[in-house]
Order: structure tokens, then C-alpha cells, then sequence
């Protein structure tokens, strides 16, 4: 009812959960595109708990139940991109600041990241440098932890380490999962890719959005 009518509402990531759970997010079809809440339902459709904090996209559960989501914030009256001396150039004013958070299969807050401080941060500002649309500088789509098999593959990463999907830099990105720094960043063929997924094999499958049809190593 605080989103103007149920009818309002509607599902935009599902994931299914090792005890039979559902994880869902949830968008507002009358507050497009800003962000609503992520909640968890048991097998027999009982309401466990909801969470009114901007999650979106699609959710992740890890092997212990630990949930990931995609989380956003808006800021108003930002000068220059992430800490660098370009001045951040935003039509609307308002810039979506994006972020992850680790919930408890409970729905508790272990840990919030967001993008914009991971940047500012690193050695890396190129990721919020060189986007399209300084409104939405990261726009982040989607997480999940890294199985052993793929730390392997990620010198400098450990199993847990948490892998994010930047659409607007068309980047991966590998968050510690204690601290949210940036260990590791990767670019390839992928325009604007979106719902990475670990293989068995520890390598990554994600849908590329844009690239791949015009390029030779597409």
C-alpha cells in the first residue's frame, strides 16, 4: 500500500533457494526505474521477510544461504567522477549511486558496498571514467560469490570474494568480501553484459546485451 497499490508492484528477480525458498526483488511499475525492496518467501508461499532497500535486478543465494543483491541510492549535487578531476557531467541532477548487499538467509544486513567508494578507493576511477551516462555511472546488475574453481581462475581472489556486474563500464569486477575494495577487474568482448553466472569449471557465462555480433572475437 505504500507504493501507491499493489497493483503496482511487480516481480523482477527470482532466485531459488536451497531449502526450497524463493528469493524475490521487487520494482515499482509507477517508479520506474527507481528501486524497491528484495524479500524471502518459504516453499509453501508464507511471507518470511521483506526489505525496503532499493534492491534490483536479480538476487544471488550463496551455498549457505547468504543472499546478494544489487542496491541503489540516489546523490544529488556531485561535482566530479569518483574523486578524479573530471567534472561529472548529469542532465537530471540525480546520479544512481549503485552498490551490493550481503543479506543473511534472515534478511539482516552483513555487509553493504557501494561502487562509487570501491573507485574512489582503487586504481581504477577508468571504471566510472569512460561511461555513456555520468547519471549512472556503475549500474550494477547483478552479484555472486566466487566458487573455489573460479578463485583459481582470478589471481588475488579468494572463494567468497564477491563478482559484480558493472553494465555502464562494461566490466566485471571483483569485490574482497570483508572489505569491498577492488581486487581484480575484467573487460573483454561483453558491451554492457548483464546476469554473470559461475560455471562448474569455475569460468564465467554471462548475456552479453550489445557486443559480441560486430567484433571478430565476439
Amino acid at each position: 500500500k505504500g507504493f501507491a497499490g499493489i497493483e503496482n508492484m511487480n516481480v523482477q528477480g527470482v532466485r531459488l533457494s536451497h531449502d526450497g525458498g524463493l528469493v524475490v526483488t521487487f520494482q515499482g511499475r509507477n517508479v520506474f526505474p527507481y528501486q524497491v525492496a528484495v524479500g524471502r518467501f518459504s516453499f509453501d508461499g508464507t511471507t518470511e521477510w521483506l526489505k525496503v532497500n532499493r534492491a534490483h535486478h536479480w538476487p544471488g543465494v550463496g551455498p549457505d544461504g547468504r543472499i546478494y543483491v544489487p542496491v541503489a541510492r540516489i546523490t544529488r549535487d556531485e561535482e566530479f567522477v569518483a574523486g578524479t578531476r573530471e567534472k561529472l557531467d548529469c542532465k537530471y541532477g540525480a546520479v544512481f549511486q549503485e552498490g551490493v548487499a550481503v543479506l543473511s538467509p534472515k534478511g539482516e544486513v552483513l555487509h553493504e558496498f557501494w561502487m562509487d567508494d570501491a573507485v574512489r578507493h582503487s586504481d581504477r576511477q577508468g571504471l566510472a571514467y569512460a561511461v555513456r551516462d555520468d547519471c549512472d555511472p556503475y549500474h550494477v546488475n547483478h552479484v555472486v560469490p566466487l566458487t573455489a574453481a573460479a578463485a583459481e581462475r582470478l589471481p588475488g581472489t579468494r572463494e567468497g570474494d564477491l563478482l559484480v556486474s558493472l553494465r555502464s563500464s562494461s566490466s566485471l569486477v571483483v569485490l574482497d568480501q570483508e572489505t569491498g575494495t577492488i581486487v581484480t577487474s575484467l573487460a573483454g568482448p561483453m558491451v554492457a553484459q548483464h546476469s554473470p553466472e559461475i560455471l562448474p569449471d569455475g569460468s564465467i557465462g554471462l548475456f552479453d546485451n550489445l557486443g559480441g555480433i560486430d567484433t571478430e572475437n565476439g
